[in-house]
């Protein structure tokens, strides 16, 4: 579509936009996502209290090396998406149990 200085429809797609984000932070499990940081957290901290003398000039190293993983996977859950289930996806065969637990 072409847009003119006097057009709106940019307007109209930033505010369709700006719902749709207020539309997905409601839809979040807030309690999951203060869990998951806080898990995330004490793990750093324990990260940093067993690990400070084992390097000697640089006591926080494996602290940092372990806060670029923790960026790096929360970067790469946001973008993976599968698009379908991994029985599916990889062609192995679905399993199914009785209800005793094993399988046939």
């Amino acid at each position: 579509m072409l847009e003119y200085a006097g057009s709106r429809s940019g307007l109209r797609t930033q505010r369709d936009e700006g719902a749709a984000l207020v539309g997905v932070l409601r839809s979040l499990d807030w309690l999951l996502v203060a869990g998951i940081g806080g898990l995330i957290a004490v793990g750093l901290w324990a990260v940093a209290g067993v690990t400070r003398f084992d390097v000697a000039h640089n006591p926080s190293y494996y602290l940092n090396r372990q806060i670029g993983y923790a960026i790096v996977s929360s970067s790469r859950s946001r973008d993976s998406s599968p698009t379908a289930p991994a029985a599916e996806a990889t062609g192995a065969p679905h399993c199914v149990s009785s209800a005793s637990g094993f399988s046939p």
